[in-house]
């Protein structure tokens, strides 16, 4: 999952940096924030966050549906 959330970062405009900035947190949470909305957008949660999450970190929920099985 890290290497899948640094790359999605890496890939995220700058306005959606600062827009997504709770989930770009240091020292790991924010990689624990992404996978938990990621999660929670997998169990029915289509709030803006989770949205906005699944649309900028295709690598990262694509990895979260795996280590689910989904």
């Amino acid at each position: 999952f890290k290497a899948a959330y640094t790359s999605d970062i890496a890939k995220m405009s700058d306005d959606d940096k600062s827009r997504l900035s709770y989930f770009l947190q240091k020292n790991g949470q924010g990689q624990v924030e992404t996978f938990a909305e990621l999660t929670s957008y997998l169990l029915g949660n289509h709030r803006w966050a989770a949205g906005e999450m699944v649309q900028n970190c295709p690598a990262s929920f694509k990895c979260v549906k795996e280590k689910l099985g989904l």
